[in-house]
């Protein structure tokens, strides 16, 4: 797997890291993979059909075995796809404030009149 790792992060090809401090990297991942976490943001961007090879392997579970995966996105069609395709352990969702909560929480830190003004332009700008 530390061969296949390397394969998956390209560190020394994408002129990052020189090779031999790629290869401590590996080692380190090796020996230590329950403390490791990678995060892939906005993983809603990539397209499935041009997902690259080192996220394509992230998500078959090629990375150590107890490595900690977290990978951040908002709701597409791209991501439903990956899911069917790489099915997350876990799947959480953030939800947002409702328009109470947001009112309630400007009420709180401005003066009436600014929070006046601001919730009604926010509410100008809703869709």
């Amino acid at each position: 797997k530390a061969e296949h790792l390397a394969d998956l992060l390209q560190l020394s090809k994408m002129g990052i890291i020189d090779p031999a401090e790629q290869t401590a990297i590996i080692n380190f991942i090796k020996d230590n993979p329950a403390q490791m976490c990678f995060i892939m943001d906005g993983l809603d961007e990539v397209k499935v059909e041009e997902c690259s090879e080192y996220i394509q392997g992230v998500l078959q579970g090629e990375m150590e075995k107890d490595v900690n995966i977290i990978i951040t996105s908002r709701h597409s069609k791209n991501m439903f796809a990956l899911q069917r395709k790489h099915p997350f352990d876990n799947q959480y969702e953030i939800l947002g404030f409702s328009p109470e909560e947001i009112a309630s929480f400007v009420r709180k830190r401005m003066d009436a009149a600014d929070a006046d003004c601001f919730l009604e332009a926010m509410s100008a700008t809703e869709h």
